[in-house]
């Protein structure tokens, strides 16, 4: 079959349950990544992050349970390990937990977690705004000298959503194996002009892969991927 026919893209709204059902129909595997993903903006509108990012998840498990894809995928995000006041990490949180939920209840689909870092080449990324910032002369804003994020390659992400779509059997975690950086030591490979800015509402100054409960359950699955079941 030729590529041009092996694709449909479709517009619709994950709040949208009658447009998500038709969206899905027929779906063999689902891969569930539409979020309001920003803490920033997340922290200025909860109402919509709750409408996206929770009722829209649990409108993704109704037509799953009703369509029966054999395996359902959740992209969520090292923010959702113990998000304390953030309300993007909570979300994404409960998104977790209603991804096991859903594997629980469901007497066909499967329901899997990927819990991803910062991916570099995304929009909104910090690579995106330093090359915006060296284009016009501007310094690169850092927002602590001390942060830390978890970051990998569109590549490496790509990589790993397919080799966790052919190991994932339900109701885990999956995380890749993530390098930790220093926000301003890769900023001063860029630039020498720096400006430290403060952090973001809700932000935190170092990210975490997992809790302290499930670092005792994580087990790794070959080199780059740790399982949490």
């Amino acid at each position: 079959m030729e590529e041009a026919h092996r694709l449909r893209f479709l517009l619709g709204n994950v709040r949208d349950a009658e447009r998500l059902e038709m969206a899905m129909n027929g779906a063999n595997i689902v891969y569930h990544l539409a979020a309001v993903k920003h803490i920033d903006v997340a922290a200025y509108n909860p109402t919509e992050v709750i409408a996206t990012n929770i009722n829209g998840t649990v409108n993704v498990i109704r037509c799953s349970l009703k369509l029966k894809p054999s395996h359902v995928f959740y992209a969520s995000t090292d923010k959702a390990v113990n998000p304390i006041s953030s309300i993007y990490g909570l979300s994404k949180k409960i998104g977790e937990q209603l991804m096991l939920w859903a594997d629980q209840i469901s007497d066909y689909t499967r329901f899997t977690t990927l819990r991803f870092g910062n991916v570099k080449q995304t929009s909104g990324n910090v690579w995106e705004i330093w090359r915006d910032q060296l284009e016009a002369g501007e310094p690169l804003t850092v927002t602590h000298p001390e942060a830390t994020r978890f970051m990998m390659e569109m590549d490496e992400a790509l990589d790993f959503v397919i080799e966790a779509t052919n190991y994932a059997s339900g109701g885990e975690i999956m995380v890749p194996e993530m390098r930790e950086y220093k926000i301003l030591d890769l900023a001063k490979q860029l630039s020498k002009n720096i400006k430290v800015i403060g952090l973001r509402p809700d932000e935190k100054l170092h990210e975490e892969l997992f809790t302290e409960e499930e670092k005792k359950r994580a087990k790794r699955l070959g080199n780059k991927i740790w399982v949490i079941k």
